[in-house]
Formats: C-alpha cells, sequence, structure tokens
C-alpha cells in the first residue's frame, strides 16, 4: 500500500473567525464537519468546489481532497488551497488507486463529528452544511441530511434532481422507499454522523452509491431540505451508466441494464452486509428479494407481476423446498403482524 503525501497548512485558520448569519448553539460551534473531495484531473472543476466549501458559513469544517495521481494542475491548486487555509487537507497518491479507493481513502481521513462527499465537480450554496448541522443535532434519529440536487450543463440549469424523504419510522421500509422513488442520488452527497458512515460499506459495483444510501436509511431516517443546494455539473460526475461501468471495470450487461444490475447487487448487499446482520437468515431472504423485484420492475423487467410474486416464484426456483417453505411461513407471519397493527391502529 503506497504511502499518501499530506500537505497540511502551516498558517493560522484565516476564516474561522467567519460570523454565521445565524447565532449557533456551542454544540453546534464545537461540531467539526469532514467533506471529502477524492479527484482526478479536473483542476477547474476543483477550484470552484473548494472555494464553494471554504466560503460555508459554518466554518468549523476540514476539506480533505484525496488526489488520484492527476496529470494537469490539481496538485498545485490544491497545495495552494492548503497553504492559505489550515482547514484544507491534501492527500497525493503515487499513482492512482482507482475511484472507489479514492472515496475511501476521504472517509479513512476524517476527524469530524458529521462526514459528507462533494464531486470535484460540483459545488455547494452557502449555508449548506450549516442547514444540514441544523437538522442532524435537533433530530437525532435522522442519519443522512442533504439539500435539493440542481443539474447543470456548461454553467446552464437543466433539471432538478428527485428529492428524498425517508421519515418511516422502520428501517425496512426506509429503503424500500429509498428504492422506489431513487433516480439521480444526490442524496449520496447529504451530511451524515461519521459513526454511521463508517458503518456502511461502498461497495465498488453498479449502483454502489444507491446501495450505500440505503445502507445509511436503514440506520437512520433522511429528509432533503428545499432551502439549500447541492449543484451538480451534469455530464462529468454525472455521466451516464454504459460510461461508468467502463470507467469502474464492471461488465458491458451492467451499463447496459444498470437498473436490474442494481437490483441483483442490492439483494446481495443485504444478504451480506453488516448494517443488515441483526436479520436472521430468512428475514434478510424476503428483505431483499423484496428489494431486488422492486429495482427489477423499475428496469422493465417483470412488468406485469407483483413485486411479491416475481420475489417468490424466484425463491421457488432457487431454494432448497424445505427451506423455501419456511419462508412462505415466515412471510405469512409478518403479512399478519402488519394487518393486526393496522386493525389495532
Amino acid at each position: 500500500m503506497h504511502k499518501s503525501v499530506l500537505l497540511r497548512s502551516r498558517r493560522a485558520r484565516g476564516t474561522g473567525d467567519r460570523q454565521l448569519s445565524v447565532e449557533p448553539t456551542k454544540k453546534q460551534q464545537a461540531s467539526l464537519v469532514s467533506v471529502g473531495v477524492p479527484t482526478f484531473n479536473r483542476a477547474p472543476q476543483l477550484q470552484r468546489a473548494v472555494e464553494s466549501l471554504l466560503a460555508q458559513d459554518y466554518p468549523e469544517i476540514e476539506v480533505i481532497i484525496s488526489d488520484n495521481a492527476s496529470s494537469d494542475e490539481t496538485q498545485r491548486i490544491c497545495e495552494d488551497f492548503s497553504s492559505r487555509d489550515s482547514r484544507v487537507r491534501y492527500f497525493r497518491h503515487p499513482e492512482n488507486r482507482g475511484p472507489n479507493a479514492n472515496f475511501l481513502n476521504v472517509r479513512k481521513q476524517a476527524q469530524g463529528e458529521f462526514f459528507m462527499w462533494l464531486g470535484d465537480d460540483d459545488w455547494l450554496d452557502q449555508s449548506y452544511i450549516r442547514r444540514c448541522v441544523q437538522v442532524l443535532l435537533e433530530q437525532p434519529d435522522y442519519a443522512l441530511v442533504c439539500g435539493k440536487a440542481r443539474y447543470f450543463r456548461e454553467g446552464k440549469f437543466e433539471f432538478d434532481g428527485v428529492e428524498v424523504s425517508l421519515p418511516q419510522a422502520s428501517g425496512r421500509e426506509r429503503v424500500v422507499a429509498f428504492y422506489k422513488e431513487v433516480s439521480d442520488n444526490g442524496t449520496f452527497h447529504g451530511l451524515m454522523r461519521r459513526k454511521q458512515a463508517n458503518a456502511v460499506p461502498v461497495r465498488n459495483v453498479v449502483g454502489g452509491d444507491w446501495l450505500y444510501v440505503a445502507g445509511v436509511a436503514f440506520l437512520g431516517k433522511v429528509k432533503t431540505l428545499g432551502d439549500v443546494s447541492l449543484n451538480r455539473s451534469f455530464g462529468v460526475s454525472t455521466i451516464g451508466h454504459k460510461q461508468i461501468a467502463k470507467s469502474f471495470g464492471f461488465s458491458r450487461f451492467a451499463g447496459s441494464y444498470p437498473r436490474f444490475s442494481i437490483a441483483v447487487t442490492a439483494f446481495r448487499d443485504i444478504l451480506d452486509s453488516p448494517v443488515y446482520s441483526h436479520y436472521g437468515q430468512l428475514d434478510r431472504l424476503l428483505f431483499g428479494f423484496r428489494v431486488f423485484a422492486l429495482i427489477a420492475r423499475r428496469e422493465g423487467f417483470y412488468r406485469k407481476r407483483t413485486v411479491r410474486g416475481i420475489a417468490f416464484n424466484t425463491l421457488s426456483r432457487v431454494l432448497p423446498p424445505g427451506m423455501f417453505d419456511s419462508l412462505r411461513t415466515r412471510e405469512k407471519e409478518l403479512r399478519a403482524k402488519v394487518a393486526s397493527r393496522k386493525r389495532s391502529g
């Protein structure tokens, strides 16, 4: 494993005395926010991203840049930022380690109570971090808070992303609701509690960002704020599924049928992720196939079948008869419990 080069500023925090636009609590003042910015050969866009972070009206942040051996002006720009503002921490890999490793590196280096990723070609509204911190401090049952995603092409606004809010009391139902409505997944760039962010694996698979947000949503509620925005460059970090599959080394099938591929990986994730480990084997199978069928239908597969029908048709073909019968019995018990709660409620 190669050692990274860490460049830190020796100067005092230059913008740390900026007054917040609203009076923060003492707890807010003590809550450090870590923002990870993985980057590779996007020097002009990276400069805008970092400037938007240093201009936040919540000054208690650290900006962690992980450079995947860029050959453009990235190193010079990052060294300049780190020399002028001690909140910037710059790591440079001697060779390109791939996108997934770069994302993991910024999370590993984070020291704050809260953590988020920012794309190197994206930028934040000035109050984005402050507003997200405010909600997380006031509502401890929330695991992730984000602003609405707005997409731009060459500086021109194109469209708003899908706003995802998951207030359900059950982690299982939050995961199902997320997979029903997720699309562009700007939610991935929301602010999280670092302990929970570290508990969820980052999968190097197509739709890995979907799996990640689903895991965080299982741990706590999710909210999208309407008064602040994550501004995204459409066509750069938001390239199509085929290009993403190629750049990450995924199969051509994954690029051609991304949602069906995500359905398969989401099923596997529920079976083996530590996030869902307190469920028994049969419960995880039921949960996993429910999610699989839900996503597969969104791709166009099984269009005329119900989610439950898809799941049990598939299970009947792949499981031993005894296990399948046990699963059917368990599913009926769960459905009876849900029906009983509805009647009593």
